[in-house]
């Protein structure tokens, strides 16, 4: 595995005999900082004090065996998270298995060669640094560093449960910059990058050590303003805030100016769950924009027309589902490296009477909460399977992938839908058709995996982990979803050949997946340029513009066969 360490990683080895602690220390001081403890209480003392990245863990000592040892760091939150492996005399299988269960990463038996010893700590060194850059990206803005959407989701749950227990107030703000596209367009991105890095540090002196501030997007933020003892100390709190961001920034050079319209909502007064409270802020938030901007306001029930209004969208999606208005594109997936086709993703469109084809993103976001969700994904599966066995006849076997959506899957009736569907085309392989589920979806039914796993396997379904790298999969979690292929996410992709954080991202997924033995389909390939890299990284297989365009299915044919005369043949 290639090296991904940057800092010198600290292992702990905890053994109690002296020993065994220098033949380990002297073989693993050439690339790590090495610390010893010789007792289970001295171990548990110096992780308390200064936790290392990895730890190697004896089984039988005096005071406290290593199977103790391990099971009470995994138990501490602070160190729940650092790999244990065992090296221990202790061979028989039982022992093993007792070593996995307590929460060890690997078990190493003595006699040991310490090439081995030193090359397995690299490895577990290497998967926890890859998991940590992935954690970071997952929770955490590239650019201001501050949380993003999906922590500050985690953090506004967490808020709310703390007003449950307390009797106090949480106030979240949805905060838009005013007047910041003119600044970008004059001075462009850089200086608007760094005017919103700078906005990022002096909106997090304005508010308090428990409060959050996170960036959506563009000039988008969201502020948690916790622990309020009533509504009086709410005005005073985004009033600060409005006078942080209106006072002059210092940007290469320029003195620039801004100000912020602020929408607000208060919890439990507004009795809404999150994502309600989150449109409710939104909501407020227009509300403040078109009563002048620089000024804060407050939701109040009459902003309910917009909801109104996206219930009336909700019904047209489902009126254009039963009218027959939806209808599906493919985009190849091909390998890079031989050129060869290896299968289509089905793609949505909706063919509008009057708007003509619009793209997923305007009305999937409208029904993903819906069970109208459910509805929409059997459609795709269906036309999918229909569009096949089209190709079928005219002398192709081409598989398809299609996206599920979380709701989908968590449906009781799930498993036996799909069978039904299926059966619909005995004359089409199920091995034809891979479902594709969104990495930050997929932990919503982590807890279904197995049965899903169970029931879909028989069926002949492969699963693939959609966007993978913008949610948080651990290793565990890696392991108990039943997915065969990680497709990385084109926002790394479009960037990799300029921007080194992108490429290594890339780099790690890929690792990620070699050692757990799944196939990697790069997102997003726009250019040769791209294909290059992505070969050089390891990364056989691509999809994107730079390929092909998503067509609709009565032109993929005569696409391939293009294809084939310059690259290669189809599988």
């Amino acid at each position: 595995m290639e090296n991904l360490v940057t800092v010198r990683a600290r292992v702990l080895v905890v053994d109690d005999l002296p020993l065994n602690i220098e033949i380990l220390s002297e073989a693993l001081e050439r690339d790590f900082d090495v610390q010893f403890a010789t007792s289970g209480s001295e171990a548990l003392a110096l992780i308390e004090k200064m936790p290392p990245d990895i730890i190697l863990l004896d089984v039988m000592m005096p005071d406290m065996n290593g199977y103790e040892v391990c099971r009470r760091i995994k138990e501490n939150p602070l160190s729940s998270h650092i790999p244990v492996i065992f090296v221990t005399a202790k061979t028989s299988n039982r022992d093993q298995e007792l070593g996995f269960q307590v929460g060890a990463v690997d078990y190493i038996t003595k006699p040991f060669s310490l090439p081995i010893v030193c090359a397995r700590v690299a490895i577990h060194v290497n998967l926890k640094r890859a998991e940590e850059r992935l954690v970071n990206l997952a929770n955490f803005d590239v650019l201001t560093h501050l949380p993003n959407r999906s922590l500050m989701l985690d953090r506004l749950q967490q808020g709310m449960a703390q007003v449950r227990r307390n009797d106090s107030l949480l106030a979240v703000c949805f905060m838009d910059l005013d007047d910041f596209k003119p600044i970008n367009d004059r001075y462009g991105h850089n200086v608007g990058d760094d005017l919103l890095v700078a906005m990022a540090g002096r909106l997090g002196e304005a508010v308090r050590a428990g409060d959050t501030v996170a960036r959506i997007g563009g000039d988008e933020f969201i502020i948690l303003l916790s622990s309020l003892r009533d509504l009086n100390e709410v005005e005073p709190a985004v009033d600060r805030i409005l006078k942080a961001v209106a006072l002059p920034f210092t940007v290469q050079n320029l003195e620039l100016t801004v100000s912020a319209s602020i929408g607000l909502t208060v919890f439990p007064l507004d009795e809404a769950d999150g994502d309600a409270l989150l449109r409710h802020a939104d909501a407020a938030m227009y509300e403040a924009k078109q009563r002048g901007r620089n000024r804060f306001h407050l939701y109040d029930n009459k902003l309910d027309h917009q909801i109104q209004q996206r219930y009336r969208e909700q019904e047209r999606v489902k009126e254009a589902l039963h009218n027959q208005e939806f209808c599906l594109y493919y985009q190849p997936k091909v390998s890079l490296r031989s050129g060869e086709v290896i299968g289509m993703e089905a793609l949505l469109r909706w063919q509008h009477p009057e708007r003509g084809l619009v793209g997923p993103y305007e009305f999937l976001p409208l029904v993903e909460s819906t069970d109208l969700i459910v509805e929409v994904g059997e459609w795709v599966l269906d036309h999918a399977l229909a569009q096949i066995r089209q190709w079928q006849l005219a002398g192709f076997t081409i598989p398809v992938s299609v996206n599920v959506a979380a709701r989908q899957m968590q449906q009781a009736e799930f498993v036996e839908h799909i069978r039904e569907i299926l059966a619909r085309y005995p004359d089409v392989p199920a091995i034809s058709i891979e479902m594709e589920i969104l990495e930050t979806a997929a932990l919503e039914i982590i807890r279904g995996a197995q049965i899903i796993r169970n029931t879909v396997d028989s069926l002949g379904i492969t699963f693939a982990l959609d966007d993978f790298g913008t949610g948080y999969s651990s290793l565990a979690y890696l392991k108990k979803l039943p997915v065969s292929t990680l497709k990385v996410d084109q926002s790394f992709v479009r960037d990799m050949l300029h921007d080194s954080e992108d490429q290594a991202i890339i780099g790690g997924i890929i690792q990620l997946a070699k050692v757990f033995r799944r196939k990697v389909v790069a997102e997003g390939v726009e250019t040769a340029e791209h294909a290059a890299k992505l070969l050089e990284l390891g990364c056989d297989f691509a999809q994107g513009f730079g390929i092909a365009r998503p067509m609709p299915g009565e032109q993929v044919l005569d696409w391939i066969r293009v294809w084939q005369s310059e690259h290669g043949n189809i599988a």
